[in-house]
């Protein structure tokens, strides 16, 4: 099987060294569409700032589709 891969950024905002967080169900509707296009969620990452989180990364798979499945 082949498989191919997505990334999805979601940045935090940061300015003034408050934290605000993220609408749990935006993230909800980005990631229900992604797996109804069959991604599946494979791993989460973050980054950070001073012990802040700045943003993070949600690494999506699925088997990559042949050029005739395609068609």
């Amino acid at each position: 099987m082949i498989y191919e891969y997505k990334t999805l950024r979601i940045k935090v905002n940061t300015k003034k060294f408050s934290y605000q967080s993220i609408e749990p169900e935006e993230i909800d509707k980005a990631t229900n569409e992604l797996g109804m296009l069959g991604w599946k969620l494979i791993n989460v990452s973050l980054t950070a700032i001073g012990g802040t989180a700045s943003e993070f990364y949600l690494f999506f798979m699925r088997e990559k589709q042949s050029l005739e499945e395609m068609v």
